[in-house]
């Protein structure tokens, strides 16, 4: 494992990339590979027709899956949303494979991603805005292939991990067993979920307006109140154990503005599971790090979440 990933990047040359692009009808005229993500390979790709974005995904990733990710882009940019348009080959296919690897081709989005930094209330509203019209979006539309689910089910088969939580933090593995049943009892919205929207899968022009929002590899189909909790945690909390539930309403505010009103405990629940499962994704970069599983930042914000304070806090800014 290399630092930062949870697998190793792709070692590619210029013959490779030749290769990888002929099926586009591109000719590669440089390259460079980019440095963000934990799992595949994105490389900027200089063409005529300008810069492109190739993924090569690891060799585990089924075509099934990949068809899935292009699929929902394909849908989003049909219908306007700020999103990378997937490029198909020339023979009409939306996914490429060599020597058993998948590769995609991408428009290239101009800009940065954001950082915490960057976070204010004017894109805390616009992203609310973007997590509602791109369920909207995607209201009724069956992607093309399959992607193995992240909701509930997946965490259950991640139970050992949650065992190594110590002391305060056992709190967060005694109350899995009610999140879980809370949201398999409940008649919750389902679609596909992208299920990873932070600031660095945002990508901001030089006066941080929104131009994309990207990586779309962890999309599945499943329920769409997480993708609001991932988005409401990434623009209100201040590290791993602070929190402005203030700005967190703006991001409810927009989505609710187009929406209709969310179920605060829905969401809250949602908070709590989906650090669990980045607990669970990142567990291995922890160990890694020589650091102990309570050590891990989305099991600390877990413990913070399952705090009473912190959730009446929520609440109480909730009926404001």
């Amino acid at each position: 494992m290399s630092d930062n990933r949870l697998h190793p990047m792709e070692q590619v040359d210029n013959a490779l990339m030749k290769r990888l692009c002929e099926p586009y009808g591109l000719v590669p005229e440089g390259f460079s590979v980019l440095s963000g993500g934990l799992i595949n390979t994105n490389v900027k790709v200089e063409t005529a027709e300008g810069p492109v974005l190739l993924r090569i995904y690891i060799s585990e990733r089924t075509c099934e899956q990949v068809e899935f990710e292009m699929s929902v882009l394909k849908q989003l940019h049909e219908q306007g949303l700020p999103v990378q348009r997937p490029r198909s080959t020339v023979n009409g296919a939306l996914v490429s494979s060599d020597s058993g690897r998948h590769h995609v081709v991408l428009d290239f989005v101009p800009g940065t991603a954001m950082d915490d930094e960057d976070l204010d209330d004017r894109m805390a509203a616009d992203i609310g805005r973007f997590v509602a019209h791109m369920h909207e979006a995607l209201d009724g539309f069956v992607p093309r292939g399959s992607r193995p689910s992240a909701d509930t089910a997946f965490i259950d088969t991640q139970l050992d991990s949650l065992a190594e939580l110590e002391g305060g933090y056992r709190g967060v593995q005694n109350l899995w067993p009610a999140i879980r049943d809370y949201f398999n009892s409940r008649d919750v919205a389902q679609g596909v979920v992208h299920a990873d929207i932070y600031p660095g899968n945002i990508i901001v022009d030089e006066t941080n307006r929104l131009r994309a929002v990207i990586d779309f590899d962890d999309c599945y189909w499943g329920t769409q109140v997480f993708d609001l909790a991932i988005v409401t945690m990434a623009f209100s909390f201040i590290g791993a154990c602070g929190h402005d539930w203030r700005r967190a309403g703006l991001v409810l505010g927009a989505y609710e503005a187009v929406r209709g009103p969310i179920d605060s405990q829905d969401l809250y629940l949602s908070m709590i599971l989906n650090c669990v499962r980045f607990y669970v994704y990142t567990l291995p970069l922890t160990r890694a790090e020589g650091r102990e599983a309570i050590e891990n930042p989305f099991a600390r914000r877990a413990a913070h979440l399952v705090d009473a304070t912190t959730r009446t806090e929520f609440f109480t800014s909730r009926e404001l």
